[in-house]
């Protein structure tokens, strides 16, 4: 082997080799990306850019927004070619006669090919009420889609915090097992001096029992919400690649906002309102296409082509026409006398469309409210159990601690320590649930009253979203 040949062989082990690498230490950043721990942050933004439910709408809003330049396109001439054959049973002349007395070419088959032009020039409304109804149509399309991408954020915001809190409570639930595991040892020594009945040595194993299959239950129920927040974020929850979370379950909580401030600001800026009323506008639109069948149409065209017989079967003169090229042009009125009582039928169902959306727009405003009143219930009472919850884990925490030094002097018994520890815990489990429902209560209110919680999360959107006017709580 010579030594340019070896040289080139050399470095091209050496360029595979180095791919080779770039591609695994690629691959490995991209492990090692998914098992980094994600914010609330990064978790939506992967949800709004991965979630399929949410692609399907922003697909279709992309479909209704081709809808406008289809519609537009009725304004606009049509210019086609067509091609005719036509066999006659008798032999007919194939090019019309253009003065008395003119020899003619006879054919029974004859072939007219032309560019025909049409430009519709009065439909009694309906194309203009077609361009509405695009309109309309893509101002819903975007209102789902922004309905959809406001719920998909509150659903991850709930799954993310629900996951801080079981994460809370079973730390929570190892303190208390981990202290009642001291306790057990320290039983079963006072048992073997005799100091301690067996039975309050079993008790405390008993207690220590019922709290691992909480912590079982609790873990269960963790692993529940991670399937559901990884679905929510578009992306499979391998046992290889667990999801990982950081965050806390902290409450920022400013001043009761005013609820009438809320509820006006709910119906202004509401996206499920504003599909209510487009769709209300096209189903009004549709009632106006639908009487426009009763009126004449009115169009304009123009043709230019050739026109001639089959070359084999003509039968020639002097002085015949065997084909010619020829345009016309002029209008066509089409005056609608009787269609079987089927533009009465479409109008009166366009009308009955018109008064269905309209008991659809108000039966959403009723909802809204509900909604608005819902969460504005549920905001005042979860900061009021906030604030109770957290004098009662400083109440149980000093109990336990004053019971649990009386039980060591010999002043209290083990039931009085178990009850004072069963306590401590259940209000640490109240206090993590209230402060959860608090944030996320706050959230709720944020989506009731129609402030955008994409921009609430300093997140961004390919679609363009409605800008309410935010009122912060």
């Amino acid at each position: 082997m010579n030594a340019p040949r070896f040289s080139v062989l050399v470095i091209a082990l050496a360029l595979s080799l180095l791919i080779a690498g770039g591609r695994a230490f690629a691959a490995q950043a991209r492990s090692e990306d998914l098992t980094k721990p994600l914010t609330l942050e990064q978790c939506l933004r992967q949800a709004l850019a991965n979630n399929p439910d949410l692609s399907v709408r922003q697909r279709e809003t992309a479909v209704q927004q081709l809808e406008k330049p289809l519609a537009l396109s009725r304004f606009l001439p049509t210019l086609d070619v067509e091609s005719t054959y036509t066999r006659f049973e008798d032999q007919q002349r194939t090019v019309p006669a253009h003065q008395n007395n003119q020899p003619g070419l006879f054919d029974q088959d004859h072939f007219l090919n032309e560019l025909v032009l049409r430009l519709p020039l009065f439909q009694g409304g309906r194309r203009v009420a077609q361009y509405r109804i695009a309109e309309l149509a893509a101002l819903s399309a975007n209102a789902q889609f922004t309905t959809s991408a406001q719920d998909l954020v509150l659903n991850v915001a709930g799954f993310f915090y629900g996951i801080l809190q079981a994460d809370q409570v079973i730390a929570s639930t190892k303190s208390s097992i981990h202290a009642l595991e001291v306790q057990k040892r320290t039983a079963d020594l006072q048992v073997s001096v005799g100091r301690l009945a067996p039975l309050d040595a079993m008790k405390v194993e008993v207690r220590l029992a019922s709290l691992e299959q909480l912590l079982l239950q609790l873990d269960a129920e963790r692993q529940v919400l991670l399937a559901q927040l990884a679905r929510s974020m578009g992306r499979d929850l391998e046992p290889s690649s667990p999801l990982q979370l950081q965050g806390r379950l902290e409450a920022d909580l400013g001043e009761l906002p005013e609820f009438e401030a809320g509820r006006a600001q709910a119906r202004a800026n509401r996206s499920e309102l504003q599909q209510a009323d487009a769709d209300l506008g096209s189903a009004r639109q549709a009632l106006i296409a639908a009487e426009a069948d009763i009126w004449p149409q009115l169009s304009s065209f123009a043709r230019y082509g050739t026109e001639s017989g089959w070359p084999h079967d003509q039968r020639t003169e002097p002085g015949a026409l065997d084909g010619e090229t020829r345009w016309a042009a002029g209008l066509m009125l089409d005056i609608p006398l009787f269609r079987g009582g089927a533009t009465r039928t479409r109008v009166a169902q366009a009308r009955l469309r018109v008064d269905q959306a309209g008991d659809k727009l108000r039966s959403a405003t009723l909802l809204v409210d509900q909604q608005v009143t819902s969460a504005y219930a549920q905001l005042t009472n979860n900061r009021s159990r906030l604030a109770v919850t957290r004098k009662n884990v400083l109440l149980a925490r000093e109990t336990y601690r004053i019971e649990q030094a009386k039980y060591e002097t010999g002043k209290s018994v083990i039931n009085d320590v178990l009850d004072a520890q069963s306590a401590m815990l259940r209000a640490e489990v109240e206090n993590s649930q209230a402060l959860t429902d608090s944030i996320l209560a706050d959230l709720a209110w944020r989506r009731a009253t129609g402030i955008d919680l994409i921009k609430h999360f300093h997140l961004e959107m390919g679609v363009s979203q409605p800008r309410p006017t935010e009122t912060n709580p």
